[in-house]
């Protein structure tokens, strides 16, 4: 019997069979995806994380915004309600001060507070100082059906308090002129959007509601 000896070169030279070559690629494959998903699930929750803390930032001023206006003014006046999914704006009219001292409300020293759904803002709505000079009675500044989109009308300056925003409730209380002060309650939604390659929107992350409560920072009689 003749016997037949493995040359060990030849061993060390051998190549990888078509099997083996095949379930190389596959574990590879197997770790490239579970790789990549992994990576995109941390960068959506980068991207979560980040939507959310901007939305929890523009939150926390908005109620600063607010906060500081109403405590500033001398009265609550008349508002509309609004909705949350922005259906029906909230609107509220704020007597911000006397400045000629008369007593007396006159247009030029208020404000309204408006959500805006076209902008997707609240907006601060005034008449400038050389404007409208028409006085207001108690009673037409606290409940008539008309003051807002005459007191609209007659605004040529807005300011933006809150951007981002789907929607907004207020409820304004006027006080009982001596202990209980004039103050807003306001419920507001915030949803951020992007702009999409075709053009259009999209929402980005979920929405953020915020509840708040400003008061006229003291009492003050009630004009006639």
């Amino acid at each position: 019997m003749v016997s037949q000896r493995t040359n060990p070169a030849a061993l060390r030279h051998r190549g990888f069979t078509l099997v083996e070559l095949c379930l190389g690629l596959i574990a590879t494959a197997m770790v490239s995806a579970a790789l990549a998903a992994f990576t995109m699930s941390i960068a959506k929750s980068w991207q979560s994380t980040g939507n959310a803390q901007a939305a929890s930032l523009s939150s926390a001023a908005t109620t600063m915004r607010i906060d500081a206006i109403v405590r500033n003014s001398r009265l609550t006046g008349m508002y509309n309600a609004g909705a949350l999914d922005g259906s029906s704006a909230a609107a509220v009219l704020l007597w911000l001060d006397d400045t000629n001292g008369d007593g007396a409300i006159q247009e030029n020293e208020c404000a309204m507070l408006e959500y805006d759904s076209a902008s997707r803002c609240i907006l601060k709505r005034t008449v400038p100082s050389n404007g409208s000079t028409a006085t207001l009675n108690y009673a037409t500044f606290s409940s008539s059906s008309t003051v807002l989109s005459n007191f609209r009308g007659d605004a040529t300056t807005t300011q933006p308090v809150a951007r981002d925003v789907e929607g907004a409730v207020f409820y304004a209380n006027a006080g009982d002129g001596s202990t209980d002060l004039p103050r807003l309650e306001f419920t507001i939604q915030f949803q951020r959007t992007q702009t999409t390659s075709d053009g259009g929107t999209e929402t980005v992350g979920s929405p953020l509601t915020s509840y708040g409560v400003a008061t006229v920072r003291t009492p003050l009689q009630r004009p006639s």
